[in-house]
């Protein structure tokens, strides 16, 4: 429990750190980025069950919809963030279009799993992961093909996490 408050604690002093720094430059990247570690801690905090524990012990239903409610909101301020923090729509716009189109409807997924079925929410969540998942890996191979500094970051940032996701995965199902 100890290592989980340092980790949050460490989450929220990100969030706090990365939104100053927003304030002061008014640099769409930070905005997202800032959101993207929100909504990102909040889905791990679900996914670990201390919201339910802590925070609404007495609402279950609370603690459902804010999951997947949460990783709308991860797969829609991840994908706005690479957006902007690579310029997608001034170095590769076909994609950005793509990319813009699978975030919205992440987002509009994520607003509504908290009226539909759960069982049919996470399945269209899990396909827009693998969707963004996909776009986000071809978007970062190409522009570090062709030389672009912050893709080559921001494809080995995101390939860590991708390794990270994949082992959660794995172990939840026993492998």
């Amino acid at each position: 429990t100890i290592v989980q408050g340092l980790y949050f604690g460490i989450m929220i002093v990100m969030i706090i750190y990365n939104f100053f720094i927003y304030l002061s430059l008014r640099n769409k990247p930070y905005l997202y980025y800032v959101l993207y570690v929100t909504f990102f801690s909040v889905f791990q905090l679900c996914m670990g069950g201390l919201d339910y524990q802590y925070l609404w012990p007495t609402a279950p239903d609370v603690h459902s919809g804010a999951l997947l409610f949460s990783f709308g909101g991860v797969l829609w301020s991840l994908s706005y963030f690479t957006r902007h923090f690579l310029q997608l729509s001034t170095v590769l716009p076909k994609l950005d279009i793509a990319l813009k189109r699978v975030a919205i409807i992440s987002a509009a997924m994520g607003i509504t799993s908290i009226f539909v079925p759960y069982d049919f929410s996470v399945k269209i969540l899990a396909l827009l992961n693998l969707m963004v998942a996909t776009l986000l890996i071809v978007i970062g191979t190409i522009l570090v093909k062709r030389g672009n500094t912050e893709a080559q970051y921001f494809l080995l940032a995101f390939l860590g996490l991708s390794l990270g996701a994949v082992l959660l995965a794995l172990r939840n199902f026993g492998i």
